[in-house]
């Protein structure tokens, strides 16, 4: 019956086709005209649509719901850190104050059950992520599993609030439900650490030392850094124009699979702003996040327009800084990069003076970062007029990471001195603090890098 209806329909719609073309009537044979074709028509729309109808009953399938209730455990690894622990109790609490739930809190040194919530890696957890958190139902328990315990802490935050509301299956006291086709939606809510920020500063070392530590050798070791680490937005000091050579290469040059994230680049020489000579405190900043808004260098001197010097100061100093927009968080944010006299204790009090002097019309309620080789440690004068100011990040974040305590090491693995720093506003705050001491086959500089990752609240 089909087979015949399209057959006609299509005799019909050429027959047509040929009379709007030729002036000729169609013709009047019953198997092909417009009465009995038109007749036909409809009963071939008619018949698709109950077979689709029905299709579509037979192959819908009602979601599997889960009900959470006081019979389920909440596990964490025996060995868990403090964060981990920290999530843990706040998904116990969450639990409690929104749903009604009290549930045990266990390690995974307890005998499995069929009703369990897994925080973290656990000996429970078998699969591997394919993101930084992953959040999963298999049977009846429930895994949020992470990369590491600052991810977890901050997924569990985000998916309990979401998780916990009417849309997601709060229904009523005493029990939580959960319809399983709502599990990947759990995993598409925004954290806190999804719009971390990753601030780094590093003293890339202008002049070229030669042998293992000659400017192509470290420069590489400098993208592996970078490709470690992934920062968002980078402070250097003494970037000559031997490296500024190779970051204007690498970019020209860039192939779209490389995993070095893309940069734009901003910073005058401290020779003046059509210098191509000279150090630079460049700013680094990744244009799949930011795009720039207004940036400057000025010199910490008298004359902070001109390409110039404090009286007595070896070498002109300067600070690069940049206001960027934001893309994934839609705030603006302020960065300076600077680099103070690595001789006199006098000269960078003064530096840093007209530093804060002159950026404080550019200052705002915003998140604010400034980074740099400040060649002093915090016993300084100079130190404390500026945290003064600023928040220092190495004090405040929520977990240091380093296994280093200084910055400067003069290619020595003897020690050295913390003259590396970075200083933050009250509009965002440091959960990760970290000296970036990695081996790459040889060192990236004769200082070390610091990275800090800062969230906005």
């Amino acid at each position: 019956m089909k087979k015949r209806t399209r057959l006609l329909t299509f005799v019909l719609l050429s027959a047509l086709a040929l009379s709007a073309v030729t002036g000729c009537t169609p013709s009047k044979d019953p198997a092909v005209s417009t009465e009995g074709a038109t007749t036909q028509t409809d009963t071939t729309v008619e018949e698709t649509t109950e077979e689709a109808t029905t299709e579509e009953v037979t192959t819908r399938e009602p979601a599997r719901v889960v009900k959470v209730d006081n019979t389920y455990r909440i596990v964490i690894a025996a060995e868990a850190d403090e964060f981990v622990q920290r999530a843990a109790n706040q998904v116990v609490e969450s639990l409690k104050e929104k749903a009604g739930l009290e549930l045990t809190l266990v390690t995974d040194a307890e005998t499995p059950s069929e009703h369990e919530i897994v925080l973290g890696n656990t000996n429970r957890t078998e699969t591997e992520l394919g993101s930084d958190w992953e959040f999963s139902l298999q049977g009846d328990s429930f895994y949020l599993d992470t990369d590491d315990s600052l991810t977890l802490y901050f997924a569990a935050e985000a998916v309990m609030d979401a998780w916990l509301t009417p849309d997601f299956g709060l229904a009523e006291e005493g029990t939580l439900t959960l319809s399983e086709d709502r599990v990947v939606d759990l995993n598409a809510v925004v954290t806190k650490r999804d719009t971390a920020i990753k601030v780094m500063t590093q003293n890339i070392r202008d002049s070229d030392d030669g042998g293992e530590n000659n400017v192509p050798k470290r420069y590489e070791r400098l993208k592996l850094l970078l490709i470690d680490y992934l920062p968002d937005v980078i402070g250097t000091q003494e970037n000559s124009r031997n490296w500024l050579i190779r970051f204007e290469k690498l970019y020209a040059n860039m192939s779209p699979d490389e995993k070095l994230p893309v940069y734009g680049m901003v910073g005058s020489s401290v020779d003046g702003h059509e210098a191509i000579g000279g150090g630079r405190n460049t700013i680094f900043y990744r244009l799949d996040r930011f795009d720039l808004i207004e940036t400057d260098t000025f010199w910490l001197s008298e004359t902070p327009h001109l390409s110039s010097s404090l009286e007595g100061a070896e070498h002109k100093r300067t600070c690069t800084w940049a206001k960027l927009y934001d893309k994934k968080t839609g705030k603006t944010v302020l960065f300076m990069s600077t680099h103070l006299d690595h001789k006199s204790s006098r000269l960078r009090e003064l530096q840093i003076t007209i530093l804060l002097d002159y950026m404080a019309d550019k200052f705002g309620d915003f998140p604010i970062y400034l980074v740099g080789d400040l060649n002093t440690g915090s016993y300084s004068t100079a130190f404390q007029i500026l945290s003064d100011k600023m928040l220092v990040a190495r004090d405040n974040a929520w977990i240091n990471a380093s296994t280093k305590d200084y910055t400067f090491h003069g290619y020595s693995e003897y020690g050295g001195s913390l003259i590396d720093h970075i200083f933050y506003n009250e509009y965002s705050t440091p959960i990760r603090y970290e000296i970036l001491s990695k081996d790459y086959g040889g060192y990236v500089s004769d200082h070390y890098g610091v990275l800090t990752e800062f969230i906005f609240e």
